[in-house]
């Protein structure tokens, strides 16, 4: 399956263009949480929560795919890599547990697994 196709996820309503939309924000663009997150503004336990989901949806349709969109995989490394350099600013925010999780997911997806841990 490609990655621009729409494929139902057994894990949430939300839709795969959706899910690709919130990963990449987040990710890459000027108002996304690596950026914010860098600045010191704290993206909260919510925001966190709704990127869990959207990787949740997008591991489940790729997980069958060789390769990942170019912008995709830009929008992952940016929420591991640069994302977890800030980390020791957020060591008391509620949502650090959760960031553990988000890498997972994260690493799931770059090994094509659906499952986590």
């Amino acid at each position: 399956m490609g990655l621009h196709e729409e494929k139902g996820p057994a894990v949430s309503n939300m839709k795969l263009s959706e899910a690709l939309a919130i990963i990449i924000r987040e990710g890459i663009e000027e108002n996304g949480m690596v950026i914010e997150t860098r600045v010191g503004i704290d993206p909260g336990k919510d925001r966190i929560s709704k990127l869990g989901e959207a990787l949740d949806v997008v591991a489940e349709a790729t997980a069958e795919d060789s390769q990942i969109d170019r912008k995709l995989a830009n929008a992952l490394h940016g929420l591991s890599f640069h994302m977890s350099e800030t980390l020791n600013h957020w060591q008391r925010c509620e949502w650090i547990s959760d960031y553990a999780l988000i890498l997972s997911q994260i690493e799931a997806i770059f090994e094509g697994r659906t499952e986590i841990g």
